[in-house]
């Protein structure tokens, strides 16, 4: 899928600052509004930014800067952060240092291939001399772990001396990690078409564990499983080279128990969400056949493929310890329960809430017994 920007019905509006320009492409709310930065970013123009934007819900901030104060543009990013707009350099314009720290800030970046993206380490002047400034580097290594990137990514951020630039170029964007939606013309590619290479390690990650180690809790499997991940492999090592093998172990600690009460089904489910996000049905429905559902809790779990998740692995857990032979585990009484459960489970009717909170007790219990019990 594609997006398709347009700018020919820029109107603009004045603003107070000379570094800030207003732009309105429709009355309708729901369009966002264009403001392009333009020139150093000097003191105060933190505070010209928060003011112009004041109301504003949707926002694209256009970038065209050789960069300035760091702690202007950091405040400037923490805005756009919180607000969540959308940041943007156009095809050969330029957007360096203390700017590249703004772009960063947005989880809607756009860049063209053209787009002149770099970075350096903070930096004062002492005498005739440009010395790097370490309390703003920490400041900034702060900041970009806040934005959620990783520790590659902050390096290669600030580590060129100030008389360098580390460009940031959409192939680089991919292996750091930093999701961009590129620029080509008039379309834009988004990052779910051209995949970081973090996002292509969570979806190897997630077939892994939902589609192979969790095959059996979900009584089901999708052929596309293997060669999918072969196909991460080789654009993750295209990407990345050995490093991609760390990066996805590194997705793994994902699924590791995070408690005493934490089981493999707990894992499973997860990785089910990760892999469904990226565009697989690993099985059909719940346990039952929804074309004979009855009542109303039934024809709720029905409407909801969490629901369905839980109720299948619920249910492929109970007749696995049902038919395991544990000696441990009474029959009689383990139908009883379940039974009695049932009871309560369907008191729910169609309240989902009450139906994860009956499902998430099961799993728990039943996924407990079953890391107890041995395979024949």
């Amino acid at each position: 899928m594609r997006f398709i920007i347009l700018f020919l019905l820029f109107f603009p509006y004045t603003a107070s600052s000379a570094q800030f320009e207003k732009f309105v492409l429709s009355d309708d709310p729901s369009v966002p509004i264009i403001i392009q930065l333009k020139g150093e970013i000097k003191s105060g123009d933190a505070e010209e930014f928060e003011r112009l934007v004041e109301g504003q819900s949707k926002l694209t901030l256009v970038l065209d800067s050789p960069g300035g104060l760091v702690r202007e543009a950091l405040r400037i990013g923490a805005t756009i952060r919180l607000r969540n707009f959308a940041t943007m350099v156009t095809a050969d314009s330029e957007c360096y240092s203390a700017c590249g720290l703004v772009w960063l800030a947005s989880e809607r970046r756009y860049m063209a291939e053209t787009s002149q993206i770099g970075f350096h380490a903070a930096y004062r002047q002492v005498g005739d001399y440009l010395e790097e400034s370490g309390e703003a580097n920490a400041e900034i290594g702060s900041y970009l772990t806040h934005l959620g990137l990783r520790v590659e990514a902050i390096r290669f951020f600030t580590r060129a001396g100030p008389k360098n630039l580390e460009l940031l170029t959409p192939f680089r964007s991919r292996s750091l990690g930093v999701e961009i939606y590129l620029q080509d013309g008039t379309q834009v590619i988004p990052p779910w078409e051209n995949p970081t290479v973090d996002r292509m390690a969570a979806e190897k990650v997630s077939l892994m564990v939902a589609g192979s180690v969790c095959e059996d809790l979900f009584g089901t499997s999708d052929v596309r499983i293997i060669p999918r991940i072969e196909t991460l492999d080789d654009a993750g090592i295209g990407l990345v080279g050995d490093f991609w093998h760390e990066l996805w172990l590194r997705e793994i600690e994902h699924y590791k128990p995070k408690g005493p009460n934490y089981t493999l089904a707990h894992a499973c489910l997860v990785a089910e969400g990760a892999a469904r996000q990226f565009g697989y049905q690993l099985f059909d429905g719940p346990s039952f056949d929804c074309s004979k559902a009855a009542i109303e809790t039934e024809h709720a779990i029905c409407r909801s493929t969490d629901l369905g998740a839980k109720d299948r692995v619920m249910n492929n857990l109970y007749f696995f310890i049902l038919e395991s032979g544990n000696p441990k585990v009474q029959v009689t009484k383990l139908r009883e329960f379940h039974a009695d459960w049932l009871r309560r489970r369907n008191s729910c009717d169609a309240n989902e809430r009450c139906l994860h909170g009956a499902y998430d007790e099961l799993i728990e219990i039943y996924g407990g017994i079953h890391l107890d019990t041995p395979t024949r």
